[in-house]
């Protein structure tokens, strides 16, 4: 938690362990120093010798200055200890006089008012002050300055240290090295441990120093303040302790940044906490006296900060909403931050959720009205959360160590209790265990703030909650005193309803693959059709909102349930796959999947999203594909499969079955009752008409029901009698009612077009009908006069649930024998889709490809008159065969005239043309060529006037903008295509004026320009390098950072060099392997690969590498933990290459990889790093013991070889090389048993039957312990 935006970060555990009084802290000279303005250990050294008149040519004197040069020099303070400085000092004078002249040299420097500046002592007695009052300050300073305070606390010095084992004891200041005199004369009791053999006595051959200390960090959490890593107390106090496991963590305050602090003090046990550097620590000791502030009264903190946090989530900044994240994090917290009338604000859900800080961004609003872009980041991040990459928002997932409320924490586990653990027995075994103490709190808030929009539009984003908070929520919902909208009321009851039947959380219904296996051990039951019967059973989901909003609505937002939650119904077991159901257990199982349908019709109806209208026919077509058998059509398939198999078996119970058919439902029932129809054994030649005439005129005309209508009418049209098939021809003529809405125009042509279509179809099926075709076809086609009776067999049914994908008719024959300057109007009006909406009309595409002179002459006729329409040129253009050397030479001439002459439209598809044909015309008609290009170039110098975009005109003036720079960008990348080709595939360098003058263009086309020849860098080097270091590389050196990162853009897209051009752009690959930018990002596999690469490679004529294992061992310490695992990753990845030469070269080069490359830097060997390490030697069997041996000391214990890799720790590799697979594991294996392999059992007894005697090795018998004791 941070106190200020730029303050140190303090971690939550140290604020915790301070107010329960469970902190020492450690002082050094920097506190003295703060305010006081006393002297360091050096500048004490200096004006002691001051005092004592040491002589120039003395030992100390010649150390002291050799100190302060060193550290001039390297930067780096400690590298020569003060205490040896002393211990020269005792060779020359007494101790008496050493410790009196120290004594004078801290006495302190007095202000106007007469006192010493004791402002930091004091923030350090207020942060050690335990809420029972006892004092935890131990310092190694020698001043007064804490006893000056006037506090009247106790005193120790090491003739009597408190008892850490006593808490009673550890009160006061503990001055460890001893203390001036009141009168800064000299050293009281014990003296000073000021020289080198004192500091020896204290924390060596007496220890005396080495064992209170080690009695704090068992009991109490250690804060070093005022200390820098290598100053000689911190030095001995942590010299014997570094490698061992603390009990408690230790801290301490660096200046500076985050990585340099944890690299000085991480090697010795020590977690730094970093902050900004400047010469007066203000950074610190602001921080500091706030947390001061807290600790003398955490009341009024806590108070303030949730005053605050009412104020709502986005008014704070990220380390406000830090502070925030920090209360809630204990039990006290969370009840002051939910007390009250008024809780803070749902929204907060939003902070205190990892996935919803790092949620994908978007436009606010909905389908029909778009609202503002947000990014859910921006608006609740806390201080501590790693930016995500904005360019890569659609993968974003949160980091593993992302702060969240609703994760358990040290304080949950250490405040569980026996009721917080279910059981299997008693009522322990069926409740499910209450939370920890604070997540009830937290669930009790949530309750409090159900009436909120947010909290709902949160909620429904989880899995579900725990049963304690949504028992909280009813009670709000029935009990609150609080208004709730009745669209938040209605949203919480679907969410608790489906919470409630635990459906997609594995509990609630029989999974499809156990009931299989049910079936196949003890064959059908009545409670198996239960099973079955649930395994198809339709449910509601409640999801996210479909328009999925980055942010919730507003309190006072007028919103509709669609804001909140999305409704779906869901079809289980909606695979395909089904279960064998013998004869006898039929008719059970027809009663229950129509007891399902019933169900699905009553929650479609209910959620009202048009499933209903979208059931596929249940008489296939040519074009039924598995969306026939999936969802609502799925369960509909799915009963008339078995309700056929009833007929067969059992007539008498099938037609029972079918008269129990609801008959008011227009959808789903009445689809099968016509389908049913169909079967004369179920519904007679007598019945067929009135059960027919019960069909709803709606439902007759309902196109979604047509297909099988009609094919029921066939089925039984020659058994019905007269007047049965004469009703049904005038229902067929009649036609449907007017709908709502419709204008009379439109419902004539439809309601013409439905009966033309029907009456058409089943005439041409084969059913005799009575009535008059031709007359009542030339009738009806008054309103639809382009309808033709092939239409018919093409549209029926094509308005329900058919499959199938949209075909292009490019028939042309009506563009043929017209006059040439109708064929573009002609064509374009006979495009697009008409009466099909599965065939898209494109006629002038098939006159292009076909017939292009006659094509071409179409538009060069509209191009006399100044008519030059894009979509005809685009068009032509794409659809060239470009086999006519001759014709493709006249386009390019026709086209350099056109854009010469001031035509706009054809300028983005002449580009697109130009690339395509590039190579042939560059080769074939050079002039011809370099005519079309040079136009395209002028055409983007001044793209204003000269280049049209497609969009309409009309269009919002921003869109307007964006196509037109997308058309622009799209002009001038084909043309630089073209360009390249040509130079790549004629070699005529003449042609390199063409790629100058497009690299003249406007900053933001010439980037792109730039990227697409950079993809061809290598041939631009071999065959003009001067050109190339002037137009291409220079750009690596540019100002204009867009100018390198196009470069790379474009140069990774085709990353294969020469030698010379590799060496050229090598420090450049260095420079970017060492950033920790966005391009480096983007092309981090491509960098690690040409750099892996170039140190397998020798330079020729030499025995050395192209990057040497000096130079590759820099790049990885300088990259960071995305760079290093690609590369190890990549290692691996050509040592497993199919081609035999590839992998045998860099299998032979794992060793020397490992052994002179790889750094031994802690910051290079993380966690995630040893992982991919082991991922690295257990990929190869072979070298395995040899690779172990020599990554053995670069690794760490990692927990993420369970959640984040899957390493294949194979019995081959672990019967063969027992002793070094055991090595492996005890290295990497945390202490935390729960991330450990899955197989880890497995491994063990592999590795004792590959060398028996290990089963009694230490390291084997410790892992075999953690395992069993966990």
């Amino acid at each position: 938690m941070r106190f200020f935006e730029n303050g140190p970060a303090i971690p939550d555990e140290l604020l915790h362990a301070r107010d329960e009084g469970r902190v020492v802290f450690f002082c050094g000279a920097g506190v003295s120093r703060a305010k006081a303005k006393l002297p360091d250990f050096f500048g004490l050294a200096k004006k002691v010798m001051e005092t004592l008149g040491v002589q120039a040519d003395s030992s100390a004197r010649k150390l002291l200055e050799e100190a302060y040069n060193v550290e001039a020099q390297t930067g780096v303070a400690g590298v020569i200890a003060a205490d040896r400085i002393f211990g020269l000092l005792e060779r020359e004078f007494s101790t008496d006089l050493i410790e009196a002249a120290v004594a004078s040299a801290l006495r302190p420097k007095l202000q106007p008012n007469g006192k010493p500046d004791l402002t930091a002592h004091r923030i350090i007695l207020d942060l050690a002050t335990t809420r029972e009052g006892l004092v935890h300050v131990v310092t190694t300073n020698f001043d007064r300055l804490f006893d000056d305070c006037g506090r009247g606390f106790s005193s120790w010095q090491r003739s009597r240290l408190p008892d850490p084992a006593r808490p009673k004891d550890m009160d006061g200041i503990v001055y460890l090295h001893g203390k001036v005199t009141s009168d800064y004369k000299g050293a009281e009791g014990d003296g000073f441990v000021l020289s080198s053999s004192q500091f020896g006595q204290a924390y060596l051959s007496e220890g005396w120093a080495t064992s209170f200390f080690q009695e704090i960090i068992d009991r109490y959490v250690v804060v070093f303040i005022g200390y820098a890593a290598d100053d000689p107390p911190v030095h001995y106090l942590l010299e014997g302790l570094n490698r061992q496991i603390h009990k408690r963590p230790i801290y301490a305050f660096q200046r500076g940044e985050a990585d340099d602090a944890a690299s000085k003090w991480g090697h010795r046990g020590v977690k730094a906490v970093s902050y900004a550097e400047d010469s007066a620590h203000a950074a610190l000791w602001n921080t500091l006296e706030a947390w001061a502030q807290r600790a003398r009264d955490p009341d009024k903190w806590y108070s303030e900060v949730v005053h605050k946090a009412k104020q709502g989530s986005q008014s704070l900044a990220p380390h406000e909403r830090g502070q925030v994240a920090h209360i809630v994090s204990t039990v006290e917290g969370v009840r002051k931050f939910s007390e009250g009338e008024e809780p803070p604000p749902a929204e907060w859900l939003c902070v205190f959720d990892k996935y919803r800080r790092y949620g994908e961004p978007g436009k606010l609003g909905s389908w029909l009205e778009e609202g503002p872009y947000v990014d859910p980041f921006d608006l609740y991040h806390i201080d501590s959360d790693v930016p995500p990459d904005k360019a890569d928002y659609r993968d974003r997932k949160p980091p593993a160590d992302a702060w969240d409320a609703f994760n358990l924490n040290r304080v949950d586990k250490t405040n569980l209790s026996d009721d917080n653990f279910s059981s299997i027995i008693c009522n322990r075994a069926y409740n499910t265990p209450p939370p920890p103490t604070r997540l009830r709190q937290m669930g009790a808030w949530i309750g409090d703030v159900t009436d909120q929009p947010a909290a709902v539009w949160w909620a429904v984003r989880q899995p579900s909650l725990h049963p304690d908070t949504r028992r909280k929520i009813h009670l709000a919902l029935t009990d609150s005193q609080r208004p709730i909208s009745p669209v938040v009321r209605e949203a919480w009851y679907y969410l608790l309803e489906y919470w409630e039947q635990g459906i997609d959380l594995g509990v609630g219904l029989t999974p499809w693959h156990e009931l299989k296996k049910r079936i196949s051990k003890d064959g059908w039951s009545k409670s198996v059709v239960r099973a079955y019967a649930a395994c198809f059973r339709p449910y509601l989901r409640v999801e996210s909102p479909y328009w999925g909003n980055p942010k919730p609505p507003e309190q006072e937002d007028e919103i509709s349930l669609s804001d909140l939650i999305g409704l779906e119904v869901v079809y289980p077991a909606d695979n395909g796959e089904r279960i064998p159901i013998p004869n006898e257990w039929v008719t059970p199982v027809v009663v229950v999947l129509r007891k399902n349908l019933e169900a699905a019709l009553e929650l479609e109806t209910e959620i009202d999203r048009g499933g209903l209208g979208h059931i596929s026919s249940i008489v296939p077509d040519q074009s039924s594909d598995s969306d026939h058998k999936r969802r609502l059509s799925g369960a509909v398939i799915e009963f008339t499969s078995v309700f056929e198999r009833l007929i067969q078996i059992d007539l008498k119970a099938a037609r029972r079955e079918f008269s129990k058919w609801p008959i008011e439902d227009d959808a789903i029932f009445t689809r099968l009752r016509i389908w049913a129809a169909g079967k004369p054994e179920l519904v007679s030649d007598d019945q067929f008409g009135s059960m027919l005439a019960d069909v709803s005129d709606e439902a007759f005309w309902d196109r979604s029901h047509e297909w099988d209508l009609l094919h029921t009418l066939l089925a039984r049209w020659d058994g019905l009698s007269d007047d049965t098939r004469t009703e049904i021809e005038k229902r067929l003529l009649k036609g449907r009612s007017r709908r709502d809405q419709e204008t009379e125009e439109d419902f004539r042509k439809w309601c013409a077009l439905s009966i033309l279509d029907r009456i058409t179809w089943l005439s041409q099926k084969g059913c005799q009908l009575r009535l008059n075709l031709e007359d009542e076809t030339n009738r009806l086609r008054e309103f639809v006069p382009d309808w033709k009776p092939e239409y018919a067999d093409e549209r029926v049914g094509s308005w329900g649930i058919k499959g199938g994908s949209v075909s292009t008719d490019t028939d042309y024959s009506a563009l043929l024998d017209i006059p040439l300057a109708s064929v573009l109007s002609k064509a374009r009006s006979l495009s697009g889709r008409r009466d099909n909406p599965f065939v898209e009309y494109n006629p002038f595409a098939g006159l292009s490809a076909d017939r292009p002179v006659r094509a071409f002459s179409a538009l060069r006729t509209a191009a006399k008159e100044g008519d030059f329409p894009a979509w005809a040129w685009s068009t032509f253009l794409t659809h060239q065969k470009n086999d006519n050397p001759r014709l493709v030479a006249l386009i390019a001439e026709r086209l350099a005239c056109y854009l010469d002459s001031g035509a706009t439209e054809p300028v983005r598809p002449a580009a697109s043309w130009l690339f395509n044909v590039s190579e042939h015309l560059s080769d074939e008609s050079p002039a011809s060529f370099r005519r079309v290009t040079s136009v395209l170039i002028q055409a983007l110098k001044v793209p204003e006037n000269r280049v049209a975009t497609a969009i309409v005109f009309n269009a919002p003036p921003e869109e307007l903008k964006q196509e037109r720079e997308r058309e622009l960008i799209q002009t001038a990348v084909q043309t630089a295509q073209a360009v390249a080709q040509a130079l790549f595939h004629t070699q005529k360098t003449d042609l390199l004026k063409y790629a100058d003058e497009l690299l003249t263009l406007p900053t933001g086309l010439r980037q792109h320009v730039l990227a697409i020849f950079a993809r061809w860098m290598n041939w631009f080097y071999v065959n003009n390098r001067e050109w190339s270091e002037a137009n291409l590389l220079s750009a690596l050196d540019s100002r204009d950072l867009g100018d390198r990162d196009a470069f790379w853009g474009g140069f990774f897209l085709r990353p294969k060099v020469n030698q010379e051009l590799f060496m050229r752009l090598k420090p450049h690959l260095f420079q970017l392997a060492r950033e920790d930018s966005k391009t480096r990002r983007e092309h981090s596999q491509g960098l690690a690969s040409i750099i892996l690469s170039g140190w397998g490679s020798i330079i020729e004529g030499t025995n050395e590498r192209c990057i040497s294992n000096e130079e590759f061992r820099e790049i990885l310490l300088q990259a960071d933990d995305e760079f290093r695992p690609l590369v190890l990753w990549l290692l691996e990845k050509c040592s497993r290459d199919d081609v035999e030469e590839t992998r045998n070269k860099w299998t032979a080069l794992l060793p020397e990889f490992l052994k002179d490359v790889w750094p031994r830097q802690r910051k290079a060997n993380s966690s995630a790093i040893s992982v991919s390490l082991c991922q690295l030697v257990l990929s190869n069997e072979e070298l395995f013991p040899n690779l172990v041996d020599i990554i053995l000391p670069c690794l760490t214990k990692t927990d993420d070889l369970l959640y984040r890799h899957y390493l294949s720790f194979s019995d081959n590799i672990t019967q063969k090389h027992p002793h070094q697979m055991l090595n492996l594991l005890y290295k990497v294996l945390p202490d935390e048993t729960l991330t450990w392999p899955y197989d880890i059992e497995d491994i063990l007894a592999s590795i004792g039957e590959g060398e028996p005697t290990l089963r009694t090795n230490e390291k084997f018998l410790e892992l075999k312990r953690r395992w069993d004791s966990r």
